[in-house]
Formats: structure tokens, C-alpha cells, sequence
């Protein structure tokens, strides 16, 4: 199953707490052991960002790459209750582009290879991943395409190799795969059933 996630919450990331508003003790607690290993600070946003912005940046206490450094959170300038978040790589390459409302993934959510080619779109409701899902391996080429319909995946899935070839279709209904039609649609295709 595809259910992607921008790069940063796919490897476990909590945002700091000024990123968005965390409900549970659960959240808190999580938020504040990543604290603990990459400590944030703010920092100085660039000139031309309202005054409601707020900048930051993180240290890595641990041996584990880092895809960011840096990371900037400004209200949506539509959207009620929802922050823009953006994080970047320490020489200013934008990796991630989400918005959130509440702690949860709510609108958008885009992500970069740290090559810069694009790695992943995704649209979510109060953390449910919906519509639409693509995914790009770091060549550029797609790597998985996947429907979500109420936070599951619902109909077709594929994922290509990296030179683009059907390696793998897979039929969702409302979250369950369905063994026949996988089956069915992977043997017309002349590709191996998962």
C-alpha cells in the first residue's frame, strides 16, 4: 500500500510543538523525546514573511542522516486553524511543503528528493490521506500511483521500476485488497501477483 507521507513524518518526524497544536498527552510525550535527540531553537524568518511566522532550526544529536535543518510555519492564508509548514535542508533546498491543522496532515502535502527532482504528492483530511496519491523515484520517474478514499486505499495501485515498467498492480476495496481481481488484472498484465 502506497500511503505516503511527506518525507519528514514518513521517518518518524513529530514537528515541535510551535508547528502545530498537539491534543494528546501521547503527541506531547512523542514530541518531546524527538525534542531531546534533534532540539530546536527559532530563528530570525527572512525579511518579507509576516510577522506571524515562526522559523526554526534543528540540531541532530544522534549518528541518523537528516534530510532538514531548517523549517518554516506560517498560517494559511486561507484556510482557519491551518499552518504552512516547510522544511529545508541546512543550503536552503526545500524538502517538504505541508500544511496541518490541529497536528494532523490537512490539505497538500509535497515532498523533494534531496536531489531537488519531486518525490511525493498527497492530499489529507484531518490526517486522513484522500483522492489522489503519486510518488517518483529519486531518477524522476513515477514510482506508485494510489486512490484514498476516506483514508483508505480504494481501487487501482501500481508501482513501476525505475525505468518506468508495471512491476506490481494491486486492486483495494475500502482498505482490503482484493485477492481475485490483483489476480486477475496481474496475469493480463503478464506481471507477478504480490
Amino acid at each position: 500500500m502506497l500511503r505516503w507521507l511527506p518525507a519528514s513524518l514518513m521517518f518518524g518526524l513529530v514537528l515541535p510543538a510551535w508547528a502545530g497544536d498537539f491534543e494528546s498527552d501521547e503527541a506531547a510525550e512523542v514530541a518531546e523525546a524527538f525534542g531531546d535527540l534533534f532540539p530546536a531553537s527559532l530563528a530570525a524568518c527572512p525579511e518579507g514573511l509576516p510577522d506571524h511566522c515562526v522559523c526554526g532550526e534543528f540540531s541532530n544529536l544522534t549518528d541518523l542522516p537528516m534530510r532538514y535543518s531548517r523549517v518554516l510555519s506560517c498560517p494559511h492564508p486561507v484556510l482557519e486553524d491551518v499552518r504552512n509548514i516547510k522544511t529545508f535542508t541546512a543550503d536552503g533546498a526545500l524538502i517538504d511543503d505541508i500544511m496541518m491543522k490541529s497536528g494532523w496532515l490537512h490539505g497538500a502535502a509535497i515532498s523533494w528528493h534531496p536531489n531537488g527532482t519531486l518525490e511525493g504528492i498527497a492530499n489529507y483530511d484531518e490526517g486522513q490521506q484522500i483522492g489522489f496519491a503519486r510518488a517518483w523515484h529519486d531518477n524522476g520517474a513515477v514510482f506508485a500511483e494510489q486512490q484514498f478514499r476516506d483514508g483508505q486505499p480504494h481501487g487501482l495501485e501500481i508501482r513501476y521500476s525505475t525505468t518506468g515498467e508495471v512491476e506490481r498492480v494491486i486492486i483495494w476495496d475500502h482498505g482490503q485488497i482484493d485477492a481475485d481481481e490483483t489476480l486477475r488484472l496481474s496475469r493480463k498484465l503478464g506481471i507477478e501477483s504480490p
